[in-house]
């Protein structure tokens, strides 16, 4: 027992969320190394506590069990498929995730379905209207259709509005781009080259 709990906590430390890596509030795969220290503390006592004419029966059970836990990640596997299946997946079994429906939209506009891509990031938007890339997003997508009044308020607030800690932000020098950008579609080209100047500076 000992042992098993020390490779647990030894192990968990680097990745407890102490220090963040990336946008997640839980990480399962981070608990895999960490947990192979409580599986060896459950095998190591088991062993003692079975009596070696039971082995063999609790062996065959074990095996049942892998064999059940090896479908389930067959079957989770296809969530992993790509992007799209897995934020898909994730609006399946979660209610107001905005950053899931920025990331699925993202996916739909990779696959050339921009107008389902558009109509995620406003859902996102409506459940954070400060979502830096949610609005990022759609303000690119709106300038590209010419629709660059509509997209403007949007850029700006991804540049102005800083990220939660669920929330990646979106890249900012790129951000100051497509702002300038739609500002150029508009005309309003002095303050076009006011941002692009700007941009490398951020």
């Amino acid at each position: 027992m000992l042992a098993g709990w020390a490779w647990f906590l030894v192990s968990w430390l680097p990745v407890s969320g102490v220090i963040q890596a990336g946008g997640q509030a839980m990480a399962g795969r981070y608990s895999y190394l960490p947990m192979l220290g409580v599986e060896l503390a459950l095998l190591w006592t088991g062993r003692e506590w079975i009596a070696p004419a039971a082995r063999r029966a609790w062996a065959a059970g074990a095996g049942a069990v892998l064999l059940a836990l090896a479908a389930c990640t067959w079957r989770q596997l296809g969530v992993w498929q790509n992007s799209f299946t897995l934020f898909d997946h994730t609006l399946a079994v979660t209610e107001s995730n905005g950053v899931a429906f920025n990331n699925r939209g993202f996916a739909l506009c990779d696959m050339g379905r921009m107008d389902e891509g558009m109509a995620d990031f406003r859902r996102a938007l409506a459940i954070n209207p400060a979502h830096a890339e949610a609005n990022n997003n759609l303000g690119r997508l709106l300038t590209q259709q010419g629709r660059a009044a509509d997209a403007v308020p949007l850029l700006r607030a991804a540049v102005r509005e800083k990220p939660s800690s669920l929330e990646l932000a979106p890249d900012r020098v790129q951000t100051l781009n497509n702002l300038a950008n739609a500002l150029a579609e508009m005309g309003r080209l002095d303050d076009t080259v006011a941002h692009h100047r700007h941009a490398p500076r951020k």
